[in-house]
């Protein structure tokens, strides 16, 4: 079971009703650490990186996730529901951190995610811990983590004004000729691309 503490910025939302649901984990972003920062402006978040962790899911094994953070401010989390056929899932979309650098953000098409960074001392130094809609911890005995993998997970992107393939990695020798053949926007995954996480026990 997993259940959720603070309500700070839910607690706003409700005092004002004309803020939209949506906007609530924005507001919390800004309450806990002040204005957005340039993703190119942190040091507290060294990036390009990737992050790995199995998380839990309601009615699988559980939700493997690869997170890749570029430089630019752009993401790309995947997703594989461990004993599902379907999949792996990719979602593009923008990160931000907090002035403070202790609170990421990913916005995606449809959602909204916020992580906790970890501290510098801790044993997970680096790594990011899923908060809930409002910014605030989750109670649960359940893993929350992604840790910061040693090697990037390779993924590119194509450019939809110029065409430009542009690579997070090195793909590998001749991997710049490589035929992009997806849609604009759409992540590549070389064949390379790094095992799905298990879950830990």
């Amino acid at each position: 079971m997993i259940r959720t503490v603070g309500g700070g910025a839910m607690a706003l939302a409700h005092r004002a009703p004309g803020v939209p649901r949506w906007l609530v984990p924005c507001l919390a972003f800004v309450l806990m650490g002040g204005a957005l920062a340039s993703a190119s402006a942190q040091s507290t978040l060294p990036v390009p990186a990737t992050f790995a962790g199995v998380l839990p899911c309601a009615d699988c094994a559980g939700v493997a996730q690869t997170l890749t953070l570029r430089a630019d401010g752009l993401y790309r989390l995947r997703r594989t529901y461990l004993g599902k056929p379907e999949g792996p899932y990719s979602e593009l979309g923008h990160w931000k951190l907090n002035a403070a650098g202790t609170l990421l953000m990913l916005r995606g098409e449809t959602d909204t995610l916020l992580f906790a960074v970890t501290p510098a001392g801790a044993e997970d130094e680096g790594g990011l811990r899923l908060l809930d809609r409002r910014g605030q911890p989750i109670e649960s005995d359940a893993n929350l983590a992604l840790r910061r993998t040693a090697a990037l997970d390779p993924v590119a992107f194509t450019d939809c004004d110029g065409g430009v393939r542009e690579r997070v990695a090195d793909d590998g020798p001749g991997s710049a000729d490589a035929p992009l053949g997806v849609a604009c926007g759409a992540p590549q995954v070389p064949a390379h691309d790094a095992p799905t996480p298990q879950p830990q026990h």
